[in-house]
């Protein structure tokens, strides 16, 4: 049984009870957005391409002296390695997460490749020693207990524009400085649709 799903349909379930959508929004909350667009991601070990394609990502990161392991920054972890490795098969996610350590729903941010996992923020609290790839965090085959409900943002374009229009490398989700535009409808893997924030700046 899924932990984040009853926790994101309560939160949508207060708010309708105690507060009305705001005018030209089209979601209740973060959590109702994550519900409609988002999907629990799979629990399964990364294929030997899997793992090579995520290797150069890191590889090069590494070779550039960035850090995208701080804790408390996965979504400025997770878009950095997108964007600076342009690596095509990676996915930026966002949504709610879970995990022993946290053992609640979290706002967090990942990657992706096919579905499957690659928290490059959070640890175990056992190194996972059958793997070579990133053994300290969750990738690919989760641990018990760990769960990943989010949507993909598949456009790197709208990475790119949220960087240089807003210097934001933040959550896409709670994007305040641009008045909260998935929120409002703006579809991130749209460009005609989020093209219309670069008029608005």
């Amino acid at each position: 049984m899924s932990t984040l799903e009853p926790y994101m349909r309560a939160m949508v379930e207060m708010r309708k009870q105690n507060f009305a959508i705001p005018p030209g929004y089209q979601y209740r909350c973060f959590e109702d957005y994550v519900l409609q667009k988002g999907s629990m991601l799979t629990s399964s070990p990364l294929t030997d391409e899997e793992e090579a394609i995520v290797q150069e990502a890191l590889d090069r990161m590494a070779e550039a002296r960035i850090n995208v392991h701080e804790m408390k920054q996965c979504f400025s972890n997770a878009q950095q390695l997108l964007l600076f490795a342009d690596v095509p098969e990676l996915v930026y996610y966002e949504g709610y997460a879970c995990g022993r350590l946290a053992g609640f729903a979290v706002h967090h941010g990942w990657l992706g490749i096919n579905g499957k996992v690659i928290d490059l923020t959070w640890r175990l609290e056992s190194p996972n020693t059958s793997r070579s790839l990133l053994p300290h965090h969750p990738v690919g085959q989760l641990p018990d207990g760990y769960e990943y409900w989010g949507f993909p943002v598949e456009c790197v374009d709208y990475l790119r524009f949220r960087v240089i229009a807003r210097e934001a490398v933040g959550s896409v989700l709670e994007d305040w400085v641009g008045d909260f535009p998935l929120l409002r409808g703006i579809d991130p893997n749209d460009e005609d649709s989020w093209s219309e924030l670069a008029l608005e700046d």
